[in-house]
């Protein structure tokens, strides 16, 4: 998660990834403190203390694009999951995501996002499984997708 003058929003934001219903050894939380001036970098700094599973990045700002290929840099795990700052997930959606990327041996997993002001929807109807889902190719994915949006995240 790069982040830049997010004091707003981060630590909603990290709130949310600490709560995937995912071990703390088995996944890691990359924050790129991308030059912030304001107190974000406290803010992240302050969950360093309880959660041994974040990595706290400084770097002087070179942007959003160049942070998440800092982040990538970074990561040692198998799967990345790229978020804003000022997003959050719902509680336990990644321990999902997760069980049906092993199950399926995906290579990518897209899901329904919600555009939203209210700044508490931790809880979702996805609990521990995905009611529909279909398994498909790139090439089916891409003829079969006109309004899909594609995101970093």
């Amino acid at each position: 998660m790069p982040f830049f003058n997010a004091d707003k929003h981060i630590d909603r934001c990290i709130y949310s990834l600490v709560n995937q219903g995912i071990d703390f050894n088995n996944y890691e939380i990359i924050l790129i403190n991308d030059g912030s001036t304001d107190g974000s970098k406290q803010s992240a700094e302050n969950h360093l203390i309880s959660h041994p599973n974040i990595i706290l990045h400084y770097q002087e700002n070179i942007g959003l694009g160049a942070s998440r290929n800092e982040g990538i840099e970074l990561t040692k795990g198998e799967y990345i999951y790229f978020i804003d700052a000022d997003d959050y997930l719902t509680f336990n959606v990644l321990e999902v995501f997760l069980k049906y990327l092993d199950r399926f041996e995906l290579d990518l997993i897209g899901f329904k996002s919600l555009s939203t002001s209210k700044l508490d929807l931790f809880q979702s109807e996805t609990k521990h499984t995905i009611k529909d889902y279909e398994v498909i190719s790139g090439v089916e994915f891409a003829e079969k997708s006109d309004d899909f949006l594609v995101m970093a995240w």
